[in-house]
């Protein structure tokens, strides 16, 4: 073999070498809360004549990085590199919120909120907390959240509420984690809205 050939063959090999050695990028994936809350029955002969504006919920600082949140010990929090969520928590949760009211029929109308937008009400919250529990016996997760009723005519809050679940998870991987942190959040949105849509018979009586 010529010195030339030989060079080359060198090249090739040492390129399939490298190539051999080289791992595929990780990409990341990402993951949506389900989320679907429900005002029970019995509704109203007629809706709430209020409308309702829904602004989009805050989130705790440390659930701004967008990676999925885990906790190995109760006093440090860390998340998963390649794990993420899709959308905002604070986004999912607002957007449920109104699906939820406007399903209802309870009120006239309920939206999200804007600037330019009417509304009698704005409801504003916080998702303060959406972790996985990896320490202790069983794996967990935990989810709170809280709000707030403005009336936009006086500025006051005329009502608060807040909730908190800890639920137990089966299995150990990312998609049950999320699943039972969906489960988690719903369960929370249904203990709040309903103490929500109770308060309106007293707040529309004190108008008249």
């Amino acid at each position: 073999m010529s010195a030339k050939n030989l060079a080359i063959a060198s090249l090739v090999v040492i390129f399939l070498l490298l190539s051999g050695c080289s791992s595929p990028v990780r990409q990341p994936k990402y993951y949506t809360m389900s989320l679907a809350p429900k005002l029970d029955p019995p509704a109203p002969a007629s809706p709430h004549p209020v409308t309702i504006a829904v602004r989009r919920f805050e989130t705790a600082p440390y659930l701004r990085q967008g990676g999925i949140a885990y906790r190995e010990r109760s006093d440090e929090v860390d998340f998963y590199q390649y794990h993420r969520w899709a959308t905002e928590p604070g986004v999912a949760v607002s957007r449920a919120i109104v699906d939820s009211l406007r399903a209802s029929g309870r009120f006239a109308d309920v939206h999200p909120y804007d600037t330019h937008g009417r509304a009698d009400y704005l409801l504003i919250g916080n998702v303060e907390r959406l972790d996985e529990l990896d320490f202790g016996s069983e794996l967990q997760v935990a989810a709170a959240l809280s709000a707030e009723l403005i009336d936009l005519r006086t500025g006051q809050v005329v009502w608060s509420g807040k909730a908190s679940q800890t639920l137990k998870v089966e299995h150990r991987d990312v998609y049950s984690v999320v699943e039972g942190l969906s489960n988690a959040v719903e369960a929370d949105l249904n203990q709040v809205l309903p103490n929500l849509e109770q308060q309106f018979p007293r707040l529309t009586a004190a108008v008249r």
